[in-house]
């Protein structure tokens, strides 16, 4: 590390930037998913592994990731993670044979793990006890951010040279994010006490074990996977059902609104109750929400309404680690398992919803989202009795 004294804000800003770049590996493909379909001759269902590689990878090894950022050290995960996602966008502007590209996006899921437990893991070691419930929510909107940001900054790209390009101004950014943290940013365990210096097991069905029994560390994977079953897929689907002229306003309002939501109202309630409650309520507003569409059908407003309780997920969500686990080794585990329940909720969540549309139409998938919604709160409510009760040995 070059910079000796670097303020924790400037260091949360520059690993939320490490998400961007994350999320960013979802994003650049699905922008140019129609253009790379076309560019390979797969149908959409082929292409469709372009996208998935990343989440099934996530779902197999998220808290694999965790354990090892425990291990060995989150900051070189994260930056790690950088610079291997740099090296695989500059080699995906070669526009390998499909088979090939597949092989480039399982190693880029490689990176993807790395920064996306190391990150907040880290941004959680970094603030201070007055700023870290602002800090999560704020990595809690990395996602969305990333997506609107492409959105925006890809048609200039894509008018300007091929979408190969789209790939190279990625590596190039990852690899400048990845310089930048290796001179700035400290180690956050250097000033750790022997007791809490992290030395889990790496045996992988062990550690899977250990980790979902524990009500704090799996708490909020656990009511995660109910947000992403319904946040992509309700996004994809939803429009269909509201005024054409109303459509494109609602696909970009939707994930905007989630995010002004958690920077918002949901860092409001952090400060006057605990980062579950804040997601239980977040769970509560959108079954409310969802059950009113049953009843009165979909419109723009109401779906919009929808993603305010969404947002109050979001960025609870990632608060909620650190408010439940005091150690590096708990809060890598419980980010991991977020990564693991997150791409799990994505990978079935649209599929499990289109089906449900073409059996009972929008009301089967309201139905669904209720139902989603109302297990959440219950699990949590389950997680808050046995903490209760419950304390690791």
């Amino acid at each position: 590390m070059l910079f000796q004294r670097v303020h924790p804000i400037f260091l949360i800003f520059a690993i939320w930037l490490a998400g961007l770049g994350a999320a960013a590996q979802f994003a650049k493909i699905t922008i140019i998913f129609g253009e790379l379909s076309a560019y390979y001759g797969q149908s959409d269902a082929r292409s469709g592994f372009l996208l998935s590689t990343i989440s099934l990878l996530g779902v197999i090894f998220g808290l694999y990731a965790g354990v090892m950022g425990a291990k060995y050290g989150n900051r070189k995960l994260l930056i790690g993670g950088l610079f291997l996602g740099a090296l695989t966008s500059f080699a995906q502007v070669l526009l390998l044979p499909f088979w090939g590209m597949i092989t480039l996006r399982a190693i880029e899921g490689i990176s993807h793990l790395a920064i996306a437990v190391a990150a907040p893991t880290l941004i959680a070691s970094y603030a201070t006890d007055k700023i870290r419930t602002y800090a999560m929510t704020l990595w809690g909107t990395y996602f969305g951010v990333a997506f609107a940001l492409m959105s925006v900054i890809s048609p200039a790209v894509l008018k300007n040279g091929s979408f190969d390009q789209l790939f190279l101004y990625h590596g190039i950014y990852m690899a400048l994010i990845g310089v930048l943290l290796v001179l700035c940013m400290p180690n956050p365990r250097v000033n750790l006490s022997t007791a809490q210096t992290p030395a889990p097991d790496t045996n992988f069905w062990i550690a899977h074990v250990q980790a979902y029994k524990s009500p704090f560390i799996a708490a909020p994977a656990l009511g995660w996977v109910f947000y992403t079953l319904t946040f992509v897929s309700m996004i994809t689907l939803l429009p269909q059902f509201v005024a054409e002229d109303q459509r494109l306003f609602i696909i970009g309002a939707m994930p905007v609104t989630s995010i002004i939501a958690s920077l918002t109202l949901g860092t409001y309630l952090l400060r006057i109750m605990s980062a579950v409650k804040v997601v239980t309520v977040g769970f509560a507003l959108a079954f409310v929400v969802s059950l009113a569409m049953i009843f009165s059908g979909i419109n723009a407003w109401m779906a919009i309404a929808l993603y305010i309780g969404l947002g109050l997920v979001q960025g609870a969500t990632f608060a909620a680690v650190p408010q439940l686990n005091n150690t590096i080794e708990d809060r890598s585990k419980a980010n991991g398992l977020l990564v693991q329940t997150g791409n799990f909720g994505n990978l079935i969540g649209t599929p499990v919803l289109a089906v449900t549309i073409g059996t009972f139409s929008q009301s089967g998938m309201l139905v669904i989202a209720c139902v989603t919604y109302v297990i959440a709160i219950c699990v949590h409510m389950l997680c808050g009795y046995l903490r209760n009760w419950y304390r690791p040995a």
